[in-house]
């Protein structure tokens, strides 16, 4: 199974070893259509939306092509009545599986609740989400700014977990967090 990494650098792992970055994603446009397919899959994304965000329908189209052929995958954009979609069931999403892991840790005892949080945070919070990308893009902060309500949340549900459990320092790191990881706090340091 293929992963789409979109914390650090966009990349796509493949059967664990394998990472495709830059070149081997076709060009800058076709990455950052896998970045921007990839964000919202399994739903399509509006081709207006795409054109918006990435450009004309043309362009669209070609970058598609070049990244089908650089990945070696024949149709991986498909083109639907409601939208544009990477080919279901072709790779997992690094976001996606850290907001499921966080969703899961929502609704868990406290116990699981925090190796859950803490397994997302090892695993796949590691980096700025789509750090390839231009933070002045609004999908892109969009994006971000998503993920960091979810991040934070999480943060604070495992910091009251780890109370619960009375490690009050991992409490108190994951709080911390919580507070640094906060946009405003981000913005004027």
């Amino acid at each position: 199974m293929r992963l789409v990494r979109l914390f650090g650098t966009t990349a796509v792992v493949v059967n664990d070893t394998t990472l495709l970055t830059g070149d081997a994603l076709g060009d800058d446009r076709s990455r950052r259509l896998l970045a921007r397919l990839a964000l919202a899959a399994p739903a399509p994304v509006p081709l207006a939306r795409l054109e918006r965000d990435l450009g004309r329908a043309t362009l669209l189209r070609r970058d598609a092509a070049t990244l089908a052929h650089a990945l070696g995958t024949p149709g991986l954009v498909v083109e639907q009545e409601d939208g544009w979609v990477l080919r279901p069931g072709w790779a997992r999403v690094d976001v996606q599986v850290a907001h499921a892991l966080f969703a899961r840790a929502a609704a868990a005892p406290p116990t699981t609740a925090l190796a859950l949080v803490l397994r997302a945070l090892r695993s796949c919070c590691t980096a700025t989400l789509l750090a390839s990308e231009d933070d002045t893009l609004p999908w892109v902060a969009a994006a971000r700014a998503r993920h960091d309500r979810v991040l934070r949340d999480a943060l604070v549900r495992a910091a009251a977990a780890a109370k619960v459990l009375h490690d009050d320092e991992l409490a108190s790191e994951l709080m911390a967090r919580a507070l640094a990881d906060a946009p405003q706090h981000r913005r004027a340091g």
